[in-house]
């Protein structure tokens, strides 16, 4: 137990902190879990990005707030990020044009 009125006062902060960042950390879980979730049974690329936007935006608050360190919320973001790429190429149909090609032939020229 705490015996000075600062280490007192540093046990109930760090309690606070606490819990502010189990509650900030459950959020962002809970989030990634539904875009995950929404990922694997999509049908709709438009819901998926939104709530990928939503996602992008907790991990970035997460960061600034020293909760998470900023590159797990680059490397998590990137890996989401590619995710939704790859739905929003399932589900649109793109015609790809053939590009054609022009080539010119160059002569060497030798000096003698």
């Amino acid at each position: 137990m705490a015996n000075h009125k600062s280490s007192e006062k540093r046990v109930r902060s760090d309690a606070r902190k606490t819990n502010n960042n189990r509650i900030y950390m459950s959020r962002v879980k809970t989030y990634m879990k539904k875009l995950r979730s929404a990922i694997d049974t999509a049908t709709d690329a438009s819901s998926v990005t939104d709530l990928f936007k939503t996602v992008q935006s907790t991990l970035a608050k997460a960061a600034s707030k020293g909760i998470i360190r900023k590159n797990t919320v680059a490397r998590n973001t990137s890996k989401l990020a590619n995710a939704v790429k790859k739905i929003g190429t399932k589900t649109e149909t793109t015609t790809v044009k053939a590009k054609t090609r022009t080539r010119t032939s160059k002569k060497a020229t030798t000096t003698k």
